[in-house]
């Protein structure tokens, strides 16, 4: 952009900024929640997703939380909920919304959240709750890095499902949301989107 002589505005994903809307029926659901996000991906071979399922049951068994399974795309990622749906021994719901703001809104009240996509992360964190990435994506390490989240890129996962569960019990027990002030930090920047449209 630079070699072209563009100045360009550099602002957080404009998901940051998205109004979150109620979920009708979810404050019904047991709590405390962990929201998962997997989709389909090759580096998550199904050797991989093997591991992550073991690690999660094992992680529902120690806390006894409830086990939200999000699809974002029903093509990508309903059949990897699907089937770890039926492996988890405890509460558990797979919850598919097609309204972005359902979708954002319904991290609220969930303690911590394991996901791939992008935009699971930047939803799940703006509504404060913790999370735990899975990248195989360099937007989704970038934000990592950006904003401290730990996680594992998913080419670098361990084969013990051990280790990935405790280090999940650890970040439950001891694992911090970004602060108010930092969200709304990346709110007002991510709004630099919409003052651009609204110029144009």
């Amino acid at each position: 952009m630079s070699q072209w002589q563009i100045n360009p505005i550099i602002a957080p994903d404009p998901v940051w900024a998205l109004t979150a809307k109620s979920v009708p029926g979810i404050a019904d659901l047991p709590a405390p929640r962990v929201a998962v996000n997997l989709r389909n991906h090759p580096q998550l071979t199904p050797q991989k997703l093997a591991i992550l399922t073991k690690a999660l049951i094992d992680f529902q068994k120690a806390t006894n939380v409830c086990v939200f399974l999000v699809p974002f795309q029903a093509s990508q990622d309903l059949e990897i909920a699907r089937s770890i749906a039926c492996q988890l021994p405890g509460n558990h719901q797979i919850i598919s919304l097609e309204d972005p703001r359902e979708l954002k809104g319904l991290f609220r009240g969930v303690e911590m959240t394991i996901g791939m996509r992008l935009h699971s992360l930047i939803m799940a964190a703006a509504e404060e709750s913790r999370c735990f990435a899975l990248s195989y994506d360099p937007k989704v390490s970038r934000l990592m890095v950006e904003v401290g989240l730990p996680g594992w890129e998913l080419t670098q996962l361990p084969d013990d499902s051990n280790i990935i569960s405790k280090a999940w019990l650890e970040y439950y027990a001891n694992g911090e949301p970004l602060s108010k002030d930092r969200i709304q930090s990346l709110v007002d920047r991510a709004l630099m989107h919409r003052d651009i449209l609204l110029q144009v």
